[in-house]
C-alpha cells in the first residue's frame, strides 16, 4: 500500500466512509417482538471495530405556527418577535450491542438480524397538526474517527386490520 493509499484509507476511517451501514425494519407493534436487519458493506480497507450497535428512540416534536412571542431577558424591556415555536423531547432510548470488537475484512458484507421489543406503554407513532411522535433507529460500527452509521431511519407501525 503506497502513501496515497494510506492517506485515502485514513481519510475514509476519519469520515466514516470505510463502510456503508443500512438498516431495514419490519413494522413496529408495541409490546411485540419485531426484527431489524443491519447490513454493513466494508470498503476496500479493513475496519477495526470496537463493536456494532443499534439505537432505537422515541422522539416527540412540536411545531407551533408563527405567533407573537414575548421574550424577556430580565434586563431590557420585553421584545416581541414573530417566530415558529419548536420543541423536541426523547420519550425513550434503547441501545443494543450487536457485535463484539474485531476486524471487519475489506470487500466484505456483514448482516445482523436483531429481534427487539418496544415496550407496550411507549407512545405510538402519530402525526398531528402541531405535533408528532416518531420511533426511529440507527445502526453503526463503533470505530476510531467518525463511526460509519445508517443515520436515523423512521420506523413504521403495523396497521391493525379487524
Amino acid at each position: 500500500m503506497g502513501l496515497l493509499d494510506k492517506i485515502r484509507s485514513a481519510a475514509k476511517s476519519l469520515s466514516g466512509g470505510a463502510a456503508n451501514v443500512t438498516l431495514a425494519s419490519e413494522p413496529v407493534v408495541l409490546g411485540s417482538p419485531f426484527t431489524i436487519n443491519i447490513l454493513a458493506t466494508i470498503d476496500d480497507a479493513d475496519v477495526s471495530a470496537r463493536g456494532v450497535y443499534l439505537k432505537i428512540e422515541g422522539l416527540e416534536e412540536v411545531s407551533i405556527p408563527r405567533e407573537d412571542v414575548i421574550y424577556e431577558d430580565g434586563i431590557a424591556d420585553p421584545a416581541r418577535h414573530r417566530g415558529r415555536i419548536r420543541a423536541r423531547a426523547r420519550s425513550f432510548l434503547m441501545e443494543y450491542p450487536i457485535a463484539e470488537a474485531g476486524v471487519l475484512q475489506a470487500d466484505s458484507t456483514h448482516e445482523w438480524p436483531v429481534e427487539v421489543t418496544i415496550p407496550a406503554q411507549a407512545i405510538p407513532i402519530f402525526e398531528g397538526r402541531f405535533s408528532r411522535h416518531r420511533i426511529r433507529a440507527k445502526a453503526g460500527i463503533d470505530c476510531s474517527g467518525n463511526d460509519p452509521d445508517s443515520g436515523w431511519v423512521d420506523l413504521t407501525m403495523q396497521t391493525v386490520v379487524d
